[in-house]
C-alpha cells in the first residue's frame, strides 16, 4: 500500500463520503480503502477485540440503538459504463465495517443515488438477522401528488429494501404546515402510514424537515 490507514483516519472517511478525502494531505486510494477494510474483518476473525460504538436503549423500538448511525445518502461511488453507480464492492465493507464494530442503524431515503440507495442497503444488510438492525427509511413528500402514489412509493421500498417492516419511517423534508395539512392529512396519507403501522409494516412513524 502507498500509505497505511488508521481507524481514525477511516472514520473520517467514512463520515465525509469518501469523496475527496485526503488524509496528512494525500489522497486516499480505493484499494488502501479497501485493504484496511479487509484487514479488519481478518482482525476480527481472529479474535481480535475490534472494539463496539457506545449503545443506548430506544423504547419505542425496544432495543439499544447505536449512538453512531450509518446514513445512506453519501455512498462510495463509481463510474461505469451506464454513468456514476454506487460502488458496491466497496460500500458493502464498509457496511461490514460498521456492523462489526456495533453500528446497527442504518438511514436510507427515496431520493438518496437517485434511488439505488435502497436497494444498495437492502441487499448488504441481508446477510445480517433482521432483527439486529434498524432500518431507516422515508416518504419523499416533494413529490407527493396524492395517496395512490404514497402507496405505490411505500411498497416499492418495501421492495427495494427486502424487508417486509421498516423500523423507522418518516415523511421527509417537511417544509409547512399548510403542506403537512394538504398532502398528509387532507389527502389521507397520514392515516395510510398509520394503518401500515397498525399492520406492523412501520414499527415508529416520525418525520423530519430541513428549516
Amino acid at each position: 500500500m502507498s500509505h497505511d490507514i488508521s481507524r481514525r483516519t477511516f472514520l473520517k472517511l467514512l463520515g465525509g463520503g469518501l469523496a475527496g478525502a485526503a488524509a496528512g494531505g494525500a489522497l486516499v486510494k480505493r484499494e488502501d480503502i479497501l485493504a484496511f477494510l479487509d484487514a479488519d474483518k481478518a482482525a476480527g476473525a481472529a479474535g481480535t477485540d475490534l472494539g463496539k460504538v457506545t449503545t443506548r436503549y430506544y423504547k419505542p423500538l425496544g432495543k439499544d440503538l447505536s449512538l453512531l448511525g450509518f446514513g445512506c445518502m453519501r455512498l462510495p461511488t463509481t463510474f461505469t459504463a451506464s454513468g456514476r453507480e454506487i460502488d458496491k464492492e466497496l460500500g458493502e465493507k464498509m457496511v461490514d465495517f460498521a456492523y462489526r464494530h456495533g453500528i446497527n442503524y442504518f438511514d436510507t431515503a427515496w431520493f438518496y443515488h437517485d434511488g439505488k440507495s435502497e436497494a444498495f442497503i437492502g441487499q448488504a444488510l441481508q446477510k445480517y438477522p433482521r432483527d439486529t438492525v434498524c432500518l431507516a427509511d422515508k416518504m419523499p413528500t416533494p413529490i407527493l401528488t396524492g395517496l395512490n402514489q404514497a402507496q405505490d412509493i411505500f411498497q416499492t421500498q418495501l421492495d427495494r429494501c427486502q424487508v417486509s417492516y421498516f423500523d423507522n419511517y418518516m415523511l421527509h423534508s417537511l417544509t409547512s404546515r399548510d403542506q403537512f395539512d394538504e398532502l398528509y392529512i387532507q389527502d389521507g396519507i397520514l392515516d395510510y402510514l398509520r394503518q401500515e403501522k397498525a399492520r406492523g409494516r412501520i414499527r415508529c412513524l416520525g418525520f423530519s424537515f430541513h428549516g
